[in-house]
């Protein structure tokens, strides 16, 4: 069995047990409009598709409802993906949800909900295997398959297949006037056959295996015959019946007999079919058939000829919008849809509970109901403010106002009592009264100020018996009163210094329990008399001579006292042990404030400023804690009087039956027949929206199940429905963002939620919902919602980030290795140059030490002298060179130029050579690496070295000139020139060379015919 099957199983357990009390059923309707977001209001037709949502054709516009709003789909010119006409005859959803829709002119369409697009089907005159109609009546799939589509022009089968629609011609006698009458409906027995309900051709039968047709058609010879040709609707009941509409009225299909079974309209009998002209039927799970016609709604009930019908009621805003009835619905929920003329009605038999008695005809003289009673003959006894009193006795209304002939001393009326010897009891506003049933009229009771046994006042509030049978008078402000049975009276007044009085003067409330005390409600907390005096009592905060303003009690079996106050809550108070609980909002209460309260079984009812409570109590011998008690609470929307009930204004009768009264006349009840709608609602996504702007999801929203966005889109909302209908006002609604809520959120009614600055990742969304009566879908809907980061928190710009991060480190490193491999390159060239030079220098120092002390000639040791002097500042020069080069200081060209010109200008002068050195020294910020600056500087010494020994000049010049690339070095004199061939073998030169390779430098050398040249370039 489908889940559907199985709820509505249980909605037809539950709702029977509602009816068993009445078989008649009243709807009171929900109108539904344009006001309301409809497209227009003629309504041809109406479905609910699998996933719960309502659909409804009207004359302009197909309509999409979800309990809120309306999602209209129009024809837009141009657009081929469009509903391709506004007028909507015939909607059906086939075993893969598409949607099909029938239009007056248009053709067919199929609406794919997964692409939001429509498909048309047209008539094609030059191809037979389209459809043979645009005008498109009836839909229905079959049990293999294939949809059947009924048309002005006859009947169709569409094989999805192929896509090719196979045409039927119905045969019709001469006399009908038609050649291939137009199918109005089609439908699908339990063996298998196609019944074709047409116009003006009678009731079809179509064996769809071998298309063979049985015809039934009126025969005016036949009085079992079909009733009439022309037919509107067919529908199949529970139990397998036919059932066919038609415009001379309802039939009924006899299998066993072949024959049809006739309902017709009977002017004599209120209770038979009410029109003719029928258009619409359906069945649903409680036997009953549904039937809409020109001129009314009309029901049948099972087992019944009876039909109740129902119209529209100028006066009555519950009443049907129209009286003409095209279409009806009834939802997976059993309510009720009835499309008529003038709009879209809806009855959920679940929703109003409670009936309502108020003003009218037959009805209550004022609507402000303050005091019910039933005496012992069982006449229901009504007290208004202001009305006086109604009696109602079978189906006659007495009313009772203040004249001489009543006796009633006054027409508001505060409390009525109806004591075991069967005396009716009437407080008023001015005096009480007591029915005096052999008379027929009223016994006044009024305060005497000459006679302090009398009534203590007038204005009275509140009537009690007790178990001595006394019965009690509070009064509004003059004390408490007891009519003993003897007759006589006994004053309970209010005195600062009697601890054993009365509380105060101002008596809200009155109760006796089971242990014969009376206890007394006041605006300053109870008191119990105990046949002797008054007991005080301190409740909470409350001390003995301040309590709650107590305008409601009752005590219940266990000897507890239930006390409605006004502003503090509703209290239960333990006298035996002194315990007490109070109830609040905070408990579910919807008001601080009790008026009425009344016991059902184990569980209270209590009338409060802001609806009817049932609070149902731990079945337990022991005192409770408030959260124990589970609460339920009813509105005016339940079909309670109105959400204020009056102080007082309640009874229990014998039968069990409750009374509430209040300012909008009374409900009656038995709390046994108040059920709550079990049906658990689907939910769905309606809406998707990105900075306040519908997002388009390429589909509809309760198709979704992944949403990806930007993490740019940093304000998302979701909108979400619990697809039940009957009173959306009143579902529930919870949500969560996993991933970013830790917690589901309970968000009452509101359904939607919106999110802001969500970082990138995957989450999901999940929604819960109820219905009206708080039965919640605990599986709710789902939707995954992916958050792309920006690119560059994307995982391949991460990966090359880090590839970049490893390879930038690498070459680094590289880079490093290679510096210090350069570094390790100049300490073993300085390590060289030191070997070299110094080390050969100092060679020679030593040998010429040994030769002068070995004892040479005194010349000659003067000459070793004087050279080892010479080797020996040879030393600290390059020693001077070397620790300059390796200074990190001197890696600027501005150093390098003036150590070339400090030597240059201190070595050719001292041999007798004028040297003219130019160079540009103002930019003293172009750094040079150490082996340039080094190589540079050594290749210049070399060179001016060459000069001082061998050149025989007497004046050089020195040219330094450079770019921001490149340094160029020229020295030249006037010496003695040389060959290049003699110059290339030369060792200075070829240290030259050797180091300007390394700096890839340009050499350029001349010897000949005057003097020398040298130049050299090197790139920075």
């Amino acid at each position: 069995m489908k889940i559907a099957d199985w709820m509505m199983a249980i909605l037809a357990v539950v709702y029977f047990s509602v009816q068993t009390r009445a078989q008649s059923v009243k709807p009171e309707f929900d109108r539904i409009g344009l006001q309301d977001g409809l497209s227009q209001v003629t309504i041809f037709a109406m479905m609910q598709d699998r996933y719960g949502f309502l659909w409804i054709g009207t004359e302009d516009g197909l309509n999409q409802y979800n309990g809120y709003e309306f999602k209209i789909f129009r024809n837009i010119p141009g657009d081929s993906l469009s509903l391709s006409h506004n007028h909507i005859r015939a909607l059906y959803e086939d075993s893969k949800g598409y949607i099909w829709i029938g239009t007056r002119s248009g053709g067919l369409n199929r609406y794919d909900r997964k692409t939001g697009r429509f498909t048309c089907y047209r008539h094609q005159p030059d191809d037979p295997a389209s459809l043979n109609d645009n005008s498109v009546r009836s839909i229905f799939e079959d049990r293999d398959g294939y949809m059947w589509i009924g048309t002005s022009s006859g009947l169709n089968r569409f094989d999805a297949a192929t896509g090719k629609f196979k045409r039927y011609s119905i045969e019709v006698p001469p006399s009908s006037g038609v050649t291939n009458p137009a199918v109005s409906s089609i439908i699908q027995d339990k063996k298998g056959m196609l019944w074709i309900g047409t116009i003006r051709g009678g009731l079809a039968r179509l064996d769809p295996t071998t298309d063979n047709f049985i015809y039934y058609r009126h025969d005016p010879t036949q009085p079992s015959s079909l009733i009439h040709d022309l037919v509107t609707a067919l529908e199949i009941d529970g139990a397998g019946s036919l059932w066919i509409a038609t415009y001379g009225g309802l039939d009924r299909y006899d299998e066993i007999t072949n024959s049809f079974v006739h309902f017709v309209p009977d002017r004599d009998n209120p209770n038979s079919l009410q029109s003719e002209r029928l258009f619409s039927l359906r069945a649903d799970a409680f036997g009953r058939l549904w039937v809409g016609s020109l001129e009314c709604l009309s029901v049948k009930y099972p087992g019944s000829d009876r039909f109740d019908h129902f119209s529209n009621e100028p006066m009555n805003p519950r009443s049907l919008s129209d009286n003409t009835i095209w279409s009806i619905l009834i939802d997976r929920a059993g309510t009720l849809w009835v499309g008529s003329h003038r709009g879209l009605n809806r009855w959920d038999p679940f929703l109003r509970k409670f009936p309502h008695i108020t003003t009218g005809t037959d009805a209550l003289t004022h609507n402000d109901v303050r005091a019910i009673t039933i005496d012992t003959s069982g006449a229901l006894w009504i007290g208004t403010s202001g009305g006086g009193i109604n009696r109602f006795e079978k189906d006659r209304r007495t009313v009772f106002t203040s004249d001489p002939k009543t006796g009633l001393s006054n027409d508001y009326i505060m409390a009525m009592l109806t004591t075991r010897n069967g005396t009716v009891w009437v407080a008023t506003q001015n005096g009480l009264n007591r029915w005096d049933s052999a008379r027929g009229k009223f016994i006044r009771y009024l305060n005497d100020p000459s006679d302090n046994f009398s009534l203590s006042g007038n204005l009275l509030s509140s009537l009690i018996e007790d178990d001595q049978g006394n019965v009690w008078v509070g009064t509004d402000a003059q004390g408490l009163n007891r009519l003993n049975a003897d007759g006589t009276w006994t004053r309970f007044e209010y005195s600062e210094s009697d601890s054993f009085g009365i509380i105060s003067n101002n008596i809200h409330s009155l109760a006796a329990d089971s242990s014969g005390f009376v206890w007394i409600g006041t605006n300053r907390g109870i008191t119990r008399w105990n046949g002797h005096f008054f007991e005080r009592f301190a409740i909470g905060s409350y001390g003995g001579a301040s309590g709650p303003d107590a305008i409601a009690l009752i005590a219940d079996r266990r000897g507890w006292l239930w006390i409605g106050t006004l502003g503090g809550g509703l209290i239960c108070f333990d006298p035996a042990s002194g315990r007490w609980i109070r109830l609040t909002t905070a408990d579910g209460l919807p008001s601080m404030s009790a008026q009425s309260i009344a016991l059902a079984g184990n569980d209270l009812w209590i009338g409060t400023n802001n609806g009817l409570v049932q609070a149902v109590l731990p079945d337990t011998g022991k005192f409770f804690s408030s959260r124990l008690v589970r609460i339920k609470n009813y509105y005016e929307s339940d079909g309670i009087q109105s959400n204020e009930f009056n102080g007082g204004s309640v009874y229990r009768a014998f039968s069990g039956e409750l009374f509430f009264g209040g300012i909008n006349g009374f409900n009656r009840f038995f709390p046994d027949s108040i059920h709550d709608n079990p049906f658990v609602p689907p939910v769905v996504l309606t809406s998707f929206k990105r900075f306040n702007i519908e997002y388009p999801l390429g589909t509809e929203p309760s198709l979704a199940d992944h949403i990806v966005l930007s993490y740019a889109d940093n304000v998302i909302s979701f909108e979400f429905a619990a697809l039940h209908f009957a009173n959306p006002a009143r579902n529930k609604y919870a949500y969560m963002l996993e991933g970013f809520d830790e917690n589901r959120t309970l968000s009452g009614t509101r359904r939607s939620v919106t999110y802001t600055n969500l970082k990138p990742g995957d989450y999901v969304f999940r929604a819960w919902g109820s219905n009206g009566d708080g039965f919640w879908n605990d599986q709710g809907m789902a939707v995954r919602l992916t958050v792309t980061p920006p690119w560059w928190e994307t995982w391949w710009f991460r990966s090359m980030a880090l590839i970049t991060v490893i390879s930038t480190l690498w070459v680094i490193y590289r880079l490093r290795v290679a510096q210090l491999l350069r570094i390790e390159r100049i300490r073993t060239q300085i390590a060289s140059d030191l070997h070299d030079d110094v080390g050969a220098t100092l060679s020679k120092i030593a040998l010429f030490s040994e030769l002068v002390r070995s004892g040479v000639h005194e010349m000659e040791g003067q000459s070793l002298l004087d050279e080892i002097g010479r080797m020996s500042r040879e030393i600290i020069g390059s020693m001077s060179d070397i620790v300059w080069s390796i200074d990190a200081r001197n890696d600027t060209l501005h150093h390098l130029i003036l150590r070339m010109k400090e030597y240059a200008t201190g070595s050719f002068p001292a041999r007798g050579m004028t040297v003219d050195f130019e160079a540009d020294m103002t930019d003293d910020g172009v750094a040079l690496k150490p082996e340039i600056r080094q190589n540079v500087y050594l290749i210049f010494k070399e060179a001016a070295n060459n000069i001082l020994k061998h050149a025989q000049a007497t004046y050089v010049q020195i040219i330094v000139v450079h770019t921001q690339e490149n340094l160029t070095l020229t020295i030249s004199n006037n010496g003695v020139g040389f060959s290049p061939d003699v110059m290339s073998t030369g060792h200075g030169l070829r240290n030259i060379r050797a180091r300007a390779e390394k700096l890839n430098a340009t050499l350029t050398t001349g010897g000949e015919p005057h003097g020398t040249h040298f130049s050299m370039t090197v790139a920075f």
